[in-house]
């Protein structure tokens, strides 16, 4: 079985990623990885799973996945996290800039293809919920309590780059609060948001109708 875990940035991709490599090693040797190749297994010997992280859209991720899976979260909490991680000033226009980006190529481009699309908050406000609804899209039976735990158990990294595996780095986690965007934007970030993305996040239930 071959999986893209993909979704903007900021928005639980990690997490999902992991998910996905957790449920599958249950069924037999897996290989993950952020943004390569499907490729050939180099020992010769069968896999379960090819798991492979993205964020941009590239229509070669779909020839020969089995299954699309995505994240998706409030851009303004999106923004606040690149900020926080010093991604961004904080600032309208470089706020409004990044999610051109993390909503057009990263998610809605995606979106067509997707078996599952997983809200950030959802999956914040129960990962054991959100595990079941995974493992339900790839046919895994399996507790589900229990691959959050793992998921959680994951140690981060201390020093260095990202750990290959896991894909985490030292400086992965901000603050991961829904909503606490209200805490780090800077005067005018917020209503350029809004008014840009309006639309986008009026369909997604992030502003009222």
């Amino acid at each position: 079985m071959k999986v893209v875990c993909a979704g903007m940035r900021r928005s639980g991709s990690t997490w999902l990623y992991n998910t996905v490599r957790l449920l599958c090693a249950l069924q037999g040797p897996t290989r993950g990885r952020f943004e390569d190749t499907w490729q050939i297994n180099d020992d010769g010997k069968p896999i379960e799973a090819d798991i492979v992280k993205v964020h941009r859209f590239a229509e070669s991720w779909l020839f020969g996945a089995d299954k699309v899976l995505l994240t998706y979260r409030d851009l303004r909490d999106v923004v606040a996290s690149a900020i926080r991680r010093g991604l961004i000033a904080n600032a309208p226009i470089p706020a409004t800039q990044y999610l051109l980006k993390a909503v057009v190529s990263e998610y809605d481009r995606w979106e067509p293809y997707a078996d599952l699309a997983l809200a950030y908050a959802d999956i914040m406000k129960d990962k054991v919920a959100a595990t079941a609804k995974v493992a339900a899209v790839l046919n895994i039976s399996t507790d589900p309590s229990v691959v959050a735990a793992m998921v959680e158990a994951l140690p981060l990294p201390t020093q260095g780059k990202e750990d290959i595996e896991i894909l985490l780095h030292p400086k992965h986690f901000t603050d991961g609060r829904v909503g606490s965007f209200v805490e780090t934007l800077a005067s005018g970030v917020q209503p350029a948001i809004e008014a840009v993305f309006g639309d986008w996040m009026r369909a997604k239930g992030y502003l009222p109708q």
